[in-house]
């Protein structure tokens, strides 16, 4: 825990489709909630941990967050396509 929230750091896939897919790793930071770490680019490759704020997601990139639980549910929502 770190104040009065706990943190959890979790991997995720970014589904075709979805709000994440095109985004850019800058926009997937949200101030007081969730840090995106690292990305795993689809196909595999070497884990990114120097993100560029410009770098692109794109679908199947896999994502190493730091989050609260607020933070997280918001993330794998936007990771998934929708419906």
């Amino acid at each position: 825990p770190v104040g009065r929230h706990v943190l959890l750091i979790a991997d995720l896939e970014v589904s075709a489709g979805s709000e994440l897919d095109g985004a850019t790793a800058q926009e997937v930071h949200q101030s007081g909630l969730l840090r995106l770490l690292a990305v795993e680019p689809a196909g595999g490759g070497p884990v990114n941990w120097s993100l560029p704020g410009a770098l692109r997601l794109g679908a199947q990139d896999r994502l190493y967050v730091i989050a609260t639980r607020a933070g997280l549910s918001r993330v794998l929502a936007r990771s998934r396509q929708p419906r």
